[in-house]
C-alpha cells in the first residue's frame, strides 16, 4: 500500500469511523471525533483569554486532551491550578519555533510526557504541531521515512528532540503528499499514519 493522496483519503475514513464510536466519559453522545473537530475550532481561538477565565483554557480542557490521548488523566489532575497557568502562560510566551523548549515547559506538570505535550500544543495551533505517537512513527518506519534522521526516534520514550525531529518530518511530508483542500493537513496525517501504524501492529 502506497502513502499516496488515496491511501491518505482511505485512511483518515476509517479513523473517523473508528474514532466516532468512542466516548468521553464527561460528554456522553459526543463521539470523540466529533469532539475533536470542535476542539481544534475552539481551543486555538481560545489562547488569547487568560487561563482559566471563561472563554480560556480551563483545567477540563487538559483532562480531555489527556483522555483523547491515552483514556486517562488521573495525573494531570494532581496538579495546582496555580502552577497550570503558571506554566500554560509560561508556554505562550515562548516563540512557536522554540519546540523542545515549548515541550519541556510543559513537561513540568505532572502526567504530562512528551506525547501529551504535542497533543497540547497542537490543540493550540493544529496548524503548526502534530502529535507524536507510537503508532505513527511505526508507520513512518514502515514507509522508510525517517531513514534520514541523524538519531532514531523511538516508537515510545520520546523526548522533545524526538518531537522536533518527528514535527518536521511530518511537516515535510504533509506538504509532499497531501492534497491542498485539508483544513489541518497535519491532523490528517497523523490521522492516516496512527491508524496505518496501528494495523501494522495488529497484524504483526
Amino acid at each position: 500500500m502506497k502513502l499516496d493522496a488515496k491511501t491518505i483519503k482511505k485512511k483518515e475514513k476509517e479513523y473517523y469511523e473508528e474514532r466516532s464510536k468512542e466516548e468521553f466519559e464527561d460528554f456522553k453522545n459526543c463521539p470523540l471525533f466529533i469532539r475533536e473537530q470542535e476542539q481544534l475550532k475552539r481551543l486555538p481561538n481560545s489562547l488569547s483569554k487568560p487561563f482559566g477565565e471563561e472563554g480560556g483554557w480551563g483545567m477540563h480542557d487538559l483532562v480531555w486532551i489527556a483522555y483523547w490521548k491515552s483514556q486517562s488523566q488521573p495525573h494531570l489532575l494532581k496538579n495546582n491550578k496555580k502552577k497550570v497557568k503558571k506554566i500554560f502562560d509560561e508556554v505562550k510566551k515562548l516563540d512557536e519555533n522554540k519546540v523542545e523548549k515549548r515541550v519541556d515547559k510543559l513537561k513540568e506538570l505532572k502526567g504530562v510526557g512528551t506525547a501529551v505535550a504535542s497533543v497540547i500544543l497542537t490543540f493550540m495551533d493544529p496548524e503548526r504541531y502534530t502529535v507524536i505517537d507510537q503508532h505513527a512513527v511505526r508507520a513512518l518506519k514502515h514507509y522508510n521515512k525517517l531513514e534520514d534522521v541523524d538519531e532514531d526516534i523511538p516508537e515510545s520514550g520520546f523526548d522533545s528532540s524526538h518531537y522536533e525531529k518527528y514535527l518536521k518530518i511530518c511537516g515535510d511530508l504533509a506538504d509532499e503528499i497531501l492534497e491542498d483542500d485539508y483544513e489541518y493537513p497535519l491532523r490528517t496525517l497523523d490521522r492516516v499514519l496512527w491508524n496505518i501504524g496501528k494495523e501494522i501492529k495488529n497484524n504483526e
